[in-house]
């Protein structure tokens, strides 16, 4: 090849994304991968090749008893969720399966095992950044604003805590709630259905989501009330066939949807005759303004407000109910298409999302998960010599290296985060209103580059924070 095109290959280019800054945080993600085992990452590569022991030896029935044996070092007890969601990972995981059944190596003590597993989610970021740029090519997003919606997507700091620290497979339900919305924006409305219930028939997240697109597109009651049920069906079947399985309703008590039913009420305000929950109301508001749109599927404008209606419910729940740190990744990558679709408002969402996102990640680190130092691979640190007594460690998490540095402040800090956390959520859901934002005279800035980097530098900061603390670097 002549030198010349060579140069042309490795060129930065000024416009766009280029290979040095998707290198740079592979690197990044890389290196948490190799240094930090959460505690679901490992529970959910273990369970994979557990379905696959019980598939191989013909004991599905027996799956949660299995779980509830933990003879392969997980660090969870139940699987709080059907199986349904780990069947993808299971088949992903086979190699590691067949070396854990027949070589007699547990996934979880060796690394390169682990990191295996845990590039299926990588593999999912894939799938779902491809159907992103098909949504968008749908609403003829320019190819410019298509390739950094593509590096947010992947470099978003809920991205980054959902798939390379915690390892969770939330982004599985996300891959095909993406599918879904493609089908029906191609009017498949079928195919949207089968992917919906698929999605939401171990973690019911999206349900919110998707109660609002089928009052968006469907008017008829008795019709949308169906389509609705009809998502639940594998959910339903899935619970009749294991009610009296061993271990099994022991696991469901501890799982997603009733967490779901518990976060939705949490916080609440007095009101008339008791208290009234926040994220009810929004949704409740949300629904009305859904079913009272007249949706056309043969105008593609219209259509805007089908990736609205995906965005709204889940930014009204997260913003008012508690969850995991690594939740708030529900809100990728729809969010990410409605900021490219309102072009004209694009620097504006950037900064607007970037907040969001830091704020995020910063009032996460008060759970402590994000950033627990039991939770440092410890095997990988042995073998280059910088194994730490983590239970000798000052500050066993960011949360507390926080709450000693902060003092008093730390409650005022934790108060205006939450605070500006809201209303900008609030924001992001005024000014991208299809409705509103045809009518915003917002002027359109050019967005500097570095603004795309800010919430990648903001992991890269949190994970140097966390191995200080590994390294009792701190007084």
């Amino acid at each position: 090849m002549e030198l010349g095109k060579l140069k042309e290959m490795w060129k930065l280019n000024r416009s766009t994304p280029n290979w040095v800054e998707y290198l740079m945080y592979a690197l990044l993600a890389l290196g948490v991968m190799l240094t930090y085992k959460y505690w679901d990452g490992k529970s959910m590569t273990v369970w994979s090749t557990v379905l696959l022991d019980c598939t191989f030896d013909g004991k599905l029935y027996d799956f949660y008893e299995m779980i509830h044996q933990n003879n392969y070092g997980s660090s969870q007890w139940n699987c709080g969720f059907n199986y349904l969601a780990l069947i993808p990972w299971a088949v992903w995981n086979i190699p590691i399966w067949i070396l854990q059944r027949f070589a007699g190596l547990r996934a979880v003590d060796h690394t390169l095992m682990m990191v295996w597993s845990q590039t299926f989610l990588v593999f999912l970021l894939g799938v779902t950044v491809y159907y992103s740029r098909r949504i968008m090519d749908f609403f003829q997003v320019d190819s410019t604003t298509k390739a950094w919606s593509t590096f947010l997507i992947v470099t978003c700091p809920f991205t980054f805590l959902g798939i390379f620290v915690s390892g969770q497979n939330d982004f599985l339900m996300i891959t095909t709630t993406v599918i879904a919305i493609y089908y029906l924006l191609q009017n498949r409305q079928g195919m949207f259905l089968l992917f919906m219930a698929y999605s939401i028939s171990a973690k019911p997240f999206f349900i919110f989501a998707l109660i609002a697109i089928l009052l968006l597109v469907e008017k008829n009651v008795i019709r949308l009330a169906l389509k609705l049920l009809s998502t639940m069906v594998p959910m339903v079947l899935f619970d009749m066939i294991y009610k009296n399985a061993p271990h099994y309703q022991e696991s469901l008590g501890i799982g997603t949807s009733n967490s779901i039913i518990q976060n939705t009420i949490a916080n609440c305000i007095r009101a008339a005759g008791g208290n009234a929950s926040f994220v009810i109301m929004g949704l409740v508001a949300v629904y009305f303004i859904a079913y009272c749109i007249r949706y056309d599927a043969d105008h593609p404008q219209k259509k805007h407000y089908v990736i609205y209606m995906a965005v709204a419910p889940m930014a009204i729940y997260f913003a008012f109910a508690n969850y995991e740190f690594y939740r708030r990744i529900y809100l990728i990558p729809f969010l990410i298409i409605l900021m490219a679709i309102h072009r004209r408002f694009w620097t504006v969402n950037v900064l607007l999302e970037t907040a969001l996102s830091v704020l995020g990640v910063f009032l996460s680190l008060y759970g402590a998960f994000t950033a627990y130092l039991p939770c440092i691979n410890v095997g990988i640190m042995r073998r280059f010599g910088l194994e730490q007594d983590v239970t000798q460690c000052r500050y066993p998490s960011i949360s507390h290296l926080m709450g000693a540095k902060l003092g008093e402040s730390n409650l005022t800090v934790q108060t205006l985060s939450t605070s500006v956390f809201v209303a900008v959520t609030a924001l992001l859901l005024l000014i991208n209103f299809p409705w509103v934002a045809r009518r915003i005279p917002l002027p359109e800035y050019q967005c500097h580059r570095a603004v795309y980097w800010i919430g990648t530098a903001f992991m890269a900061l949190v994970t140097a924070v966390l191995f200080l603390c590994y390294f009792n670097v701190f007084s």
